[in-house]
């Protein structure tokens, strides 16, 4: 396991990575990652106990290189990115971050659950989607160890 001081700044890399999501910050999100990235999302499947977890190993909704991301974000800024105008009310929860060491320098294995709630609901909803910001007040000091 991980110390407390790393983890913590784990989980706000992690808050920080939703926030630019949230607020549509995409060619600053994608600076977020190395040019060696892999981004993928497995594939689940729901099965009965005696199965597994369900989570394909080599299935994948999702898996895209650095290079293949910089070409979805880029057309996110196009007018041919039709299906996010207007843009969706989005959010992104991380919770139930786990830090591991792998025994090589400066790489984690990292796991969390991420939450992701998209809308275009009309605007009765709109209320719901409220993200408050409160003023900065003290602050913790930084933990060393």
């Amino acid at each position: 396991m991980a110390c407390d001081s790393l983890e913590r700044a784990i989980e706000r890399f992690l808050y920080w990575e939703a926030y630019l999501l949230d607020h549509r910050r995409y060619r600053e999100w994608l600076g977020l990652f190395a040019e060696d990235a892999t981004y993928a999302v497995l594939m689940r499947s729901t099965v009965e106990r005696r199965a597994g977890l369900g989570v394909e190993d080599d299935a994948f909704l999702l898996r895209d290189t650095r290079p293949s991301l910089a070409v979805r974000v880029e057309r996110l800024y196009t007018k041919s990115a039709w299906v996010e105008e207007p843009p969706p009310r989005q959010r992104h929860f991380v919770t139930n971050v786990m830090v591991e060491l792998t025994g090589r320098q400066n790489e984690y294995l990292v796991r969390s659950y991420v939450l992701v709630l998209r809308s275009r609901a009309c605007r009765g909803l709109d209320r719901r989607w409220g993200s408050p910001t409160r003023p900065a007040g003290p602050r913790p000091a930084p933990c060393h160890q």
